[in-house]
């Protein structure tokens, strides 16, 4: 039912259905658009869209993974609905999520709330077309706080490799420092290996 709904609304953007309800776009200059839909409890579901970077490992126990295919793609930077991202701090969820159980057919549901949705997302997607709009949209995301501090990976993360990649690298050897809750010897893995 979902991808019934999705898939033709979101082909138009370049994606297409990854399965496990996740649609996935070509990588542009180590970007890739990712779109998911989120099931919650209660026969309701959601929306997630953001960005994959081929160069930003994620961390797994003691080793990093890299994203580069279609197969591996997490969010880096990621955005949820309004309604959905003020519910963590016991905002009303109401108009940011598709009820699988309404009377008039979920289809529906799900395709008035990606109608709500597509402009916050064309939005961040514009955004992160690039390297230097991804590491603006990041810094704003660290300073806004709110539920981006909720977000795994955290922007704190992410920030130091777009620093990097946008080559200033002080800045981001600093950020790199300034992750405390970071495990040190993969920081220092991450950076011989980005720096080599």
């Amino acid at each position: 039912m979902v991808d019934r709904v999705l898939s033709p609304r979101l082909v138009q953007y370049g994606m297409r259905n990854n399965g496990h309800y996740t649609w996935i776009g070509e990588n542009l200059n180590s970007i890739r658009r990712v779109f998911e839909y989120v099931a919650l409890k209660g026969g309701q579901g959601t929306f997630r869209w953001g960005v994959c970077f081929d160069f930003i490992p994620t961390i797994y126990g003691s080793t990093l993974k890299y994203h580069r295919t279609e197969k591996t793609v997490v969010m880096h930077l990621f955005d949820w609905p309004e309604e959905y991202a003020r519910s963590f701090f016991r905002g009303k969820i109401g108009t940011g999520m598709a009820s699988h159980w309404e009377k008039d057919k979920p289809e529906r549901s799900v395709g008035r709330l990606f109608d709500r949705c597509e402009k916050k997302m064309l939005d961040f997607y514009n955004e992160t077309s690039t390297i230097e709009k991804s590491l603006a949209l990041t810094e704003f995301q660290i300073r806004e706080q709110k539920s981006y501090s909720l977000h795994s990976p955290n922007p704190s993360y992410v920030l130091p490799f777009l620093l990097f990649k946008n080559g200033q690298t002080d800045k981001a050897l600093l950020a790199w420092e300034q992750l405390p809750e970071m495990n040190q010897q993969l920081i220092e893995k991450i950076k011989k290996r980005i720096l080599s």
